[in-house]
């Protein structure tokens, strides 16, 4: 487990939670741009639950549960299958990375693992930043700039310009541009 933080997905079997590891569940709550954690419950990580475990251990190990426990509903998607780089095309995908969740639109998905997907028509324009919240402590997510964000605004002597004003030459992604 990477800074004490990894993910965990299994479709058809559900797997006692050792004494040392805490297994969360997650909701998107769109309008403050944070993911609700809540703990899992009963000892048991449900069959077709996607989990964010969290331990103090580098190494864990689940085992099987006979507890026929139902699935739990989340924002949290996992598979069950090798992705193979299938992630293209689908944005907004959240993935654990080096303990740290970093969005991901192309590339591979183990199986085994959950990810969050981020419904960005749902969210406010004024969130920049999606949160993990686990029962008060916080774990951000890299919020993905928008491409207006990256492209700033210079004059022509190649000084970054904040505000514009009208009659001003500016050059916007290497392109001039007036200002009406």
């Amino acid at each position: 487990m990477a800074n004490g933080v990894a993910t965990f997905y299994d479709g058809a079997s559900a797997y006692n939670i050792p004494d040392n590891v805490r297994a969360w569940t997650g909701t998107v709550d769109y309008a403050t741009g944070c993911v609700n954690m809540s703990e899992v419950t009963g000892g048991v990580i449900p069959a077709g639950t996607a989990v964010v475990l969290t331990s103090d251990e580098t190494t864990i190990t689940l085992v099987q549960s006979l507890s026929a426990a139902s699935a739990i509903e989340s924002d949290l998607k996992g598979t069950d299958t090798y992705t193979g780089g299938a992630l293209t095309g689908v944005e907004n995908i959240y993935v654990l990375r080096s303990g740290e969740f970093v969005w991901a639109n192309s590339g591979t998905l183990p199986s085994g693992k959950a990810y969050l997907v981020y419904d960005a028509s749902q969210a406010q324009a004024a969130a920049t930043r999606l949160w993990l919240n686990f029962g008060g402590e916080e774990l951000g997510i890299a919020a993905i700039e928008s491409l207006a964000e990256k492209q700033s605004l210079y004059n022509l002597q190649g000084q970054k310009i904040n505000v514009q004003q009208r009659g001003q030459i500016l050059v916007r992604d290497g392109k001039k541009a007036i200002v009406r």
